[in-house]
């Protein structure tokens, strides 16, 4: 396979999901959020994505597992906004101090796959943020979505893979079948020019994609040779 009509395709996927999230981190906190229960990724992540300050601190005070009190989601259709309220529970299953509950911030932004991803941890009534993507600097709001640095690899492969696809459908197929035609039928591969079995197009010049066969002349030196 040629690769070369492959780097247009591959050009466009990059840009197109690099915008998806662009917009959707320009866009900001979306504001408008409406409640939903937690699921068993929510909780998954929440495990794997918690600063180790945090993780360190429920060590120490005894926390088995933690309990989502409230899930608020907000959505648009390149980003969507998450506000977790974390529980602390012990073992016994009796809850622990609210103290040392987490409240969580986490954007995710891109299209059709959110894929970059930012998110703020804190406990509960504290100032302290421990922060995961979030772009601070004088001037900036904590809570503002920023430059991330999670990058969800699952959605951003699925994302260059359909922009990939759909750009090589629509700009490179159709020209790669009206090569592989005329190649059959026996014509220059850029003008449509008939080859009649010439190794370059005597219209353009182009030089012939047919496999070319040796000549009388070559095959009577090769048998010259071997003998």
């Amino acid at each position: 396979m040629r690769l070369r009509p492959l780097l247009i395709p591959l050009a466009i996927a990059v840009a197109a999901t690099l915008a998806g999230a662009a917009i959707g981190i320009s866009g900001g906190p979306i504001g408008t959020p409406s409640f939903l229960p937690s699921d068993t990724f929510e909780e998954l992540w929440v495990a794997t994505a918690m600063p180790a300050e945090l993780r360190q601190r429920a060590s120490e005070v005894g926390v088995a597992r933690w309990t989502q009190e409230a899930t608020f989601v907000g959505q648009t259709t390149w980003a969507e906004e998450r506000a977790l309220s974390l529980g602390p529970q012990a073992a016994s299953g009796g809850f622990l101090d609210p103290g040392e509950g987490i409240d969580v911030w986490r954007f995710r932004a891109g299209w059709p796959f959110r894929w970059a991803e930012m998110s703020t941890w804190t406990r509960s009534g504290s100032r302290t943020f421990y922060d995961l993507g979030i772009w601070r600097s004088s001037g900036i709001p904590t809570m503002l979505p920023g430059i991330p640095i999670g990058i969800r690899a699952v959605p951003l492969l699925g994302n260059l893979v359909i922009f990939g696809a759909a750009s090589w459908a629509a700009l490179v197929w159709p020209f790669e079948l009206r090569r592989r035609r005329r190649i059959e039928r026996g014509e220059c591969v850029a003008c449509g020019h008939t080859l009649a079995g010439a190794s370059t197009c005597p219209e353009c010049g182009t030089a012939s994609a047919q496999p070319q066969l040796p000549s009388r002349i070559d095959r009577s030196a090769a048998s010259t040779s071997q003998s």
